[in-house]
């Protein structure tokens, strides 16, 4: 396996394996977790090795993969698969990143609700446990989250990218295994991408089927104030897009309450983000580095000044594929989007709630004193008869006041005629 020239090496076990023919490495924003297959043909295996032991490397090994002098991924050994035929043999190793542990393994931290802690920590406190480690890689202050409970039975990497999106972070990981908490654009390419200079070949799409013409959304919001019939308003917002041609509409329904002017806030975010993955183009590069020698990865802003595409813009790289064959040699594919295909929309910060002490029939309940009577009672306010809707007019004429004495439970459940006393 040294024959060829030593471009790409894996180290495993302490053992270089170099003189790979075929070699294909992705890294991206949605995975968060790189991949490598490595093949190589025309092998003479060493005869005199242990059964089933024949490259003196098991699958779960840990390994290094190096292009040159330049790390490109640290995992583990996923598989080996081996084929000969007559003399010869072909072999070919697959792996990935250390994050691979996070995405397929659940978590088990010491502790499972956090409160007033920042989100680095709590993510290494996720990942603990496994051989990950967890950094920042922002120049700015770590945000803190007020409260924050793991579920049952969920992924680490699940977890952590819960408790991130919601202030507009992503997950990345990098050459060194490590699982890296970033924003979009964080990062600039030292290299711009130009025709006739560095584009080998481009392959754009524009694809139009997820675009609408017009986007809504509607939400509620609490509201303080004492009248029962006035606990909630609707809120609404819209935005209207002319890259579909025809009428195309989509109705947003935000989780929750929804605070003033979000509802507007989240139709824009909607039409923007559409429209940036509405638009992608595959830039093949030649080799894996930029110009100043370091690599191409999946997260960095790019300039791009593309004849072909009719592109003169700043695009995001949302992922990258090294490769290497005996044909092209080394090549980059970089996929490129416009930046809102992957910008977050941070959510708003929930302020607490004074909670207000309640009578025993404050809020919504259903209470059924007695067998074929129906009472729903709003707010202290008992309905009897058929369901009228309040307003904030007229009260309906079959509205009595009921005690604030606590029933008992019999009374609760219709056991008894809570008009009588004594049962």
């Amino acid at each position: 396996m040294t024959d060829a020239p030593p471009n790409v090496t894996l180290i495993a076990g302490g053992l270089s394996f170099a003189g790979w023919k075929g070699v294909s490495i992705s890294a991206g924003l949605d995975e968060a977790c790189r991949g490598f297959e490595l093949g190589v043909l025309d092998v003479n295996l060493p005869t005199d090795q242990p059964p089933g032991n024949p490259i003196l490397v098991r699958p779960g090994t840990e390994i290094e993969v190096w292009n040159r002098d330049q790390l490109v991924l640290t995992g583990f050994l996923d598989r080996i698969s081996i084929s000969t035929a007559g003399e010869s043999s072909n072999i070919s190793m697959a792996g990935r990143s250390k994050t691979a542990d996070l995405v397929d393994c659940t978590a088990f931290p010491s502790r499972r609700r956090w409160t007033e802690r920042d989100v680095l920590t709590i993510a290494q406190q996720i990942a603990q446990g496994y051989s990950v480690e967890v950094v920042w890689g922002l120049n700015e202050p770590i945000p803190k989250v007020g409260k924050f409970r793991l579920q049952r039975a969920e992924k680490c990497l699940q977890a952590i990218d819960r408790l991130v999106k919601p202030l507009g972070l992503l997950l990345t990981d990098n050459p060194d295994g490590q699982l890296v908490i970033t924003r979009v654009g964080a990062t600039k390419a030292s290299t711009a991408l130009e025709s006739g200079q560095n584009i080998l070949a481009s392959d754009g799409t524009y694809d139009a089927s997820m675009l609408f013409a017009s986007y809504f959304c509607r939400g509620q919001i609490a509201l303080a104030t004492d009248d029962p019939a006035n606990l909630l308003a609707h809120v609404e917002g819209g935005t209207q897009e002319d890259i579909a041609a025809r009428e195309r509409s989509l109705e947003i329904i935000p989780s929750g309450r929804t605070p003033p002017g979000r509802c507007q806030t989240l139709a824009e975010y909607e039409a923007q983000t559409r429209s940036g993955r509405s638009v992608s183009v595959r830039y093949t590069v030649n080799g894996w580095t930029q110009g100043d020698g370091t690599l191409w990865e999946p997260g960095q802003l790019v300039q791009v000044t593309d004849t072909t595409q009719a592109i003169v813009a700043e695009l995001l790289i949302a992922a990258v594929d090294y490769t290497l064959d005996e044909t092209a040699g080394e090549q980059a594919v970089l996929h490129v989007y416009p930046r809102a295909a992957y910008e977050l929309l941070p959510e708003p910060e929930r302020k607490k709630r004074k909670r207000r002490r309640k009578g025993p029939h404050d809020g919504i309940g259903v209470w059924i004193p007695q067998v074929g009577q129906l009472q729903i009672g709003i707010g202290g306010v008992i309905a009897t008869g058929a369901l009228q809707i309040m307003s904030s007019g007229k009260q309906p004429q079959n509205v009595k006041k009921i005690p604030k004495k606590r029933p008992d439970k019999k009374e609760w459940w219709g056991l008894t005629n809570p008009k009588k006393k004594g049962g």
